[in-house]
Parts: C-alpha cells; structure tokens; sequence
C-alpha cells in the first residue's frame, strides 16, 4: 500500500482514484488530522462482506464441516 502525504495526493486524486477502482491499487494518505485509505468501492464492499461472515458464530466450524463431508474431500 502506498502511502502518501495529503498534499502530495491533493493534485492527482483523480488519477489516485482511476488506479483505484481499475487496478484495485490501495492508497494510505496521511495528514494532520489523520490517517485514511484509499480503496475501490468493490474492495471495500468485498471487506465488508468478508467481516460479516466471519463475525457469524458457527460459520467457519460448518464450513469445514461441510468441506469435510464433501466427495471431493480428501484428508
């Protein structure tokens, strides 16, 4: 992740975000008040998603489960 100072990403936001959303590449700008990151929506979405599902008691022991019964499964 690359990270920049507010300034220096103040004159290329455009091309930040461009690289963003078409190349999934990740920002981190810094500036007095803080840090943020700078990521494509579908990115954040796949974060969010990703959070929600491990934060959903039982699903990763059904998942092996379920991965362990399969005919495929092979130990």
């Amino acid at each position: 992740m690359e990270m920049l100072t507010a300034e220096e990403a103040a004159p290329k936001l455009i091309k930040l975000i461009s690289s963003a959303h078409q190349d999934g590449h990740q920002y981190r700008i810094t500036s007095e008040e803080g840090t943020v990151v700078l990521l494509s929506e579908e990115t954040y979405q796949n974060l969010i998603v990703t959070l929600e599902l491990l934060a959903t008691p039982g699903l990763l022991n059904g998942l092996k489960l379920l991965d362990t019964n399969s005919p495929a499964f092979v130990p």
